[in-house]
């Protein structure tokens, strides 16, 4: 009995930290929907799809995460497979948007620069804490921009940059003008 009660004792702290170490990996959206005993109510809004270049897009929408006391609003982008390309999803929280439209401005204004430099290769990126990834690689003076719309995803090639941060920011706009609504 005292070598059951000790075995126990021993496996638990491992039992313990196997678990933290799942929920460390989880992103806001999973942590949010992972939630157990409580009622979770899923609201989209489609939206019109984001051109990343003349042959590819991105499936887009607003989704609204009521939960018991805290509403989450999640930007989806969704790169569909297509020529053996794995799907992609991006699940990309208001406050995360609005870091990510802070970062894009920041690194807008800095491309040129990186240009003017003439690097053999230049990289300069933004990643959320949940994997979305955007920013630019400079070679041979010309800057190319990239996103990846989640950890261990694939990247595309953005060729309008200019239109991309303007559909990230009128998301943004849009939940603003949500979460007011719904505070009433």
């Amino acid at each position: 009995m005292k070598r059951i009660v000790f075995l126990v004792i021993m496996l638990f702290p491992l039992f313990v930290m196997a678990q933290n170490e799942r929920n460390k990996n989880l992103t806001k959206y999973e942590e949010f929907e992972s939630k157990a005993g409580c009622i979770i109510k899923y609201v989209d809004k489609s939206k019109d799809n984001c051109l990343l270049d003349k042959a590819s897009f991105l499936k887009t929408k607003i989704r609204t995460v009521y939960g018991e006391g805290k509403n989450l609003y999640f930007l989806i982008l969704e790169k569909n497979k297509m020529l053996g390309i794995d799907p992609s999803t991006a699940f990309i929280e208001y406050t995360d948007l609005v870091e990510i439209n802070k970062a894009l401005a920041r690194l807008s204004n800095e491309v040129d620069g990186d240009c003017e430099l003439k690097p053999d290769y230049l990289q300069n990126v933004f990643t959320s804490v949940d994997g979305f990834l955007i920013g630019y690689y400079v070679e041979k003076s010309k800057a190319t921009w990239t996103v990846r719309l989640e950890y261990g995803a694939e990247s595309y090639t953005i060729k309008k940059i200019k239109e991309f941060a303007d559909f990230l920011f009128n998301a943004q706009k849009e939940i603003e003008t949500m979460i007011t609504q719904n505070s009433k």
